[in-house]
């Protein structure tokens, strides 16, 4: 049966800073005022297609399409569409594959978020010029990167003042969109189910931000290549100094991304007279992902699988968890990993805050894998008023720390990625009549 439907959107968010912070003089970081809006008429539909069931080798086949159609005020319209197929030889065995293309417009912080500042760790290419390479003091001259010797004598810092934020130029991505699995539950032991997909993704006019170290080795390249002028734009120096008073680092379309992995997963429940156990296990397995940019005349590929040039991007993330119910009383816990991943210096730099990428040579060092482990218990009450559930939890019981990333900004460690609150103790009381 074909599904049909039409979606209206309005979208709309501000930014307002106090009067220091807007005027450029708090002491803390600051920020400027902004808002915007945008709306949005979709349309989709979407329909399964039945082909053959209950033959030879053939237990079911069948397919599926889809398609929408978005009209933004702001970036106009674009039509994205889906093609699917599942067989099952067997009740125990279903191959599945997909091919897709995506759109997503900026969202409101994307486009509009205003410019706040922000740390992160980088060293001045042109701090000293004594020691730099001579294709790298010949740009810092010819940029205003200090006298003779560099701006070292006003410059000596391992961090640089970076602000970022919304970009109301910005374009759309488009994405293409791969996936192949397999799904299998054998008839000959319960409630097993193992699911195997692969995917692979290529987006186009990816929405980022270039990051400070990128900017300023695009600028100031080491290794005899171009120089990026329109990296180098970004660069604000003090005209007497030559001391970098911030760098424009906000969301842009900074290229392409191709992404590609494999995610796994499965379930497992064993019922029994003390109650009914359930194993679940989901996990990912990164094979690449790498982010290409114009630098010069060319491109630039940067490989940000197993090191943090693009974020913490290990090879290895996974979920474990187990559970337990029996009656109105239940249990579970929930161990998650994040593997490792290299952390490296820029080749010109003694302190952490390169790239991994940009040569074979460059210092490094390996962020330890991080564990933390969650439990829960609850009890429900059925009663003439309806379900009362009463839970108690705890997130982190081992009150494990993020691991330290020196190129992360600002703190020491990341938090998008790692949990910075420590050991939380949580209670819930949920009445559903």
């Amino acid at each position: 049966m074909p599904r049909l439907g039409y979606e209206f959107r309005r979208q709309s968010g501000a930014q307002i800073a106090d009067p220091i912070a807007a005027t450029g003089d708090s002491a803390d970081f600051n920020f400027q005022s902004t808002q915007g809006h945008y709306t949005a008429n979709e349309a989709y539909g979407e329909l399964a297609i039945p082909i053959l069931s209950n033959a030879p080798a053939v237990k079911n086949l069948e397919a599926s399409v889809a398609g929408r159609y978005t009209n933004y005020n702001t970036f106009g319209g674009k039509f994205t569409y889906k093609l699917g197929a599942r067989y099952s030889p067997v009740s125990d065995l279903t191959v599945r594959g997909t091919y897709s293309t995506a759109f997503r417009a900026p969202n409101i912080s994307e486009l509009y978020l205003g410019q706040s500042e922000t740390a992160p760790n980088a060293t001045d290419p042109c701090a000293n010029l004594n020691t730099a390479p001579a294709a790298v003091a010949g740009q810092c001259l010819q940029t205003g990167g200090g006298g003779p010797t560099g701006s070292g004598t006003n410059d000596q810092g391992k961090q640089e003042l970076a602000r970022q934020g919304g970009n109301a130029q910005l374009k759309p991505e488009t994405a293409k969109i791969y996936t192949a699995g397999v799904v299998l539950e054998p008839r000959a032991i319960s409630n097993l189910s193992i699911t195997l997909d692969y995917y692979h993704i290529d987006v186009d006019d990816l929405v980022g931000t270039i990051g400070v170290p990128a900017i300023l080795s695009g600028c100031y390249p080491t290794d005899g290549s171009q120089s990026v002028q329109q990296y180098c734009d970004l660069i604000h120096r003090a005209p007497d100094s030559g001391r970098i008073l911030f760098i424009n680092d906000v969301n842009q379309n900074v290229g392409s991304l191709t992404t590609a992995g494999i995610d796994f997963a499965v379930r497992y429940a064993i019922p029994t007279p003390i109650g009914r156990f359930g194993l679940g296990l989901d996990g990912t397995w990164l094979q690449k992902y790498e982010r290409t940019q114009v630098v010069g005349s060319g491109f630039q590929t940067i490989d940000g699988k197993g090191n943090y040039d693009l974020g913490a991007l290990p090879q290895w993330k996974m979920n474990i968890g187990a559970t337990w119910r029996l009656g109105g009383w239940s249990a579970g816990t929930l161990a998650r990993y994040i593997g490792t991943f290299r952390e490296c210096s820029a080749p010109d730099q003694t302190s952490f805050g390169g790239l991994c990428y940009s040569a074979s040579d460059v210092a490094a060092r390996q962020v330890g894998h991080n564990w933390t482990v969650d439990l829960n218990a609850s009890y429900t009450l059925l009663s003439p008023i309806g379900r009362t559930l009463f839970l108690v939890g705890i997130l982190n019981v081992f009150d494990q720390t993020p691991q330290t990333i020196y190129a992360a900004p600002l703190a020491p460690s990341d938090s998008s990625v790692y949990d910075f609150v420590g050991r939380f103790i949580y209670t819930r009381i949920q009445q559903t009549f």
